[in-house]
């Protein structure tokens, strides 16, 4: 890292790291043509995040180190998940090529900042409790109730996105399957049960940083993601394009919630 980027505070210097990174994975992506390879960043991106901060932390404390683990623990589950997935289909992500089709021969340049730069920037500020945790003094007292909460609600979280997860992967891995719609599993009970799955990891996140923190910018990053998922690029983006080309959908979507998990309701 630059002699620079060394004298920034950890805020800026997180933010700068994490936009040279995503603008050398856009200069990869044009040569190869496949803007996918943002995705394989960003559970890894909060790790070099949380490792950028740690070397002004002044010390690892006990809070520290359970985030740091079950972040890890989470970033490598994902990722796997992620490019596994991308194996499995061996194109583009769907989202992508469609706005490459849509953007025009410039898209390769648009892209930097509509893509690349913005998931760095929403990858930035999702990372809120990892700010507000390292930028806390390591012999902060700590409220360890609300912090075993944390940990429970990530627990869950976690084993619910990676239950919905290996779900589907095992559905689509029979290859008269990959057209259809799946709503067996948890998706009997919630459309995107991953979401909901993620959504709750994050807050469980939200907590463990704010037991120590007391800030309350803990929680902006598990609100934000919360709002991306429902609004932005999660199941907004989804169900426009499942009712378009998956038979069934409007019948599956009538009677199952779309993220929170309740029975499903009966038809008629």
């Amino acid at each position: 890292m630059t002699t620079w980027i060394a004298t920034l505070n950890p805020l800026s210097t997180t933010l700068v790291a994490t936009l040279l990174i995503v603008s050398i994975l856009w200069r990869i992506h044009v040569a190869l043509r496949d803007a996918s390879i943002i995705d394989f960043y960003w559970a890894p991106g909060f790790l070099v995040i949380a490792l950028l901060w740690l070397r002004s932390y002044g010390g690892v404390s006990i809070i520290s180190a359970l985030l740091l683990i079950l972040l890890a623990i989470w970033a490598i589950r994902l990722t796997a998940h992620i490019v596994l997935r991308h194996n499995r289909t061996g194109r583009e992500d769907a989202r992508y090529t469609a706005m490459r089709d849509a953007g025009g021969p410039k898209w390769w340049l648009r892209s930097l900042v509509t893509v690349f730069w913005f998931q760095g920037v929403i990858l930035w500020a999702v990372a809120s409790p990892i700010h507000t945790l390292f930028a806390t003094s390591p012999s902060a007292s700590v409220a360890w109730s609300e912090a075993a909460l944390g940990v429970a609600v990530f627990l869950f979280g976690f084993t619910f996105e990676t239950v919905a997860d290996y779900q589907l992967a095992s559905f689509l891995s029979e290859k008269s399957n990959r057209e259809k719609l799946y709503t067996g599993g948890l998706r009997a009970w919630c459309r995107y049960p991953a979401y909901f799955g993620e959504i709750l990891v994050w807050w469980g996140f939200g907590l463990i940083a704010h037991a120590a923190s007391g800030s309350p910018w803990s929680f902006a990053g598990p609100l934000l993601l919360t709002a991306a998922l429902m609004r932005l690029s999660g199941v907004s983006l989804l169900e426009r394009r499942l009712s378009s080309n998956k038979p069934g959908y409007e019948e599956w979507a009538a009677r199952t919630n779309a993220l929170i998990p309740w029975p499903p309701r009966k038809r008629g």
